[in-house]
């Protein structure tokens, strides 16, 4: 989970050597309606769902949800990096980005 990742990318950008990779993966950023597919929506509504339950789920969603795919690219090339390859998947909730130390 990263809340704030600035930091973290500094660091990797000052330990890779010029031309030097790293993968990120990650949540993105998606609908409630998405996040909360299928079999949950009717457990969410149910007004005999626990209020912790329920606290749980939107804990995770606001976790889960941060940043968009626009987002980490643009905190990627802020800290030195170039992005050479994205790829969605997981029903475009998660996300794998290349970078490369420039």
């Amino acid at each position: 989970e990263m809340i704030q990742p600035i930091r973290l990318l500094q660091t990797a950008h000052r330990l890779l050597k010029p031309g030097g990779r790293l993968m990120l993966v990650d949540w993105i950023r998606a609908p409630l309606a998405l996040y909360f597919s299928g079999d949950k929506v009717e457990q969410l509504f149910a007004t005999s769902t626990d209020l912790e339950l329920l606290d749980d789920g939107f804990t995770h969603f606001y976790e889960h949800n941060r940043f968009s795919t626009e987002d980490l690219v643009w905190l990627l090339e802020h800290c030195g990096f170039q992005v050479i390859a994205q790829q969605q998947y997981g029903q475009d909730r998660f996300v794998r980005l290349a970078a490369e130390k420039v």
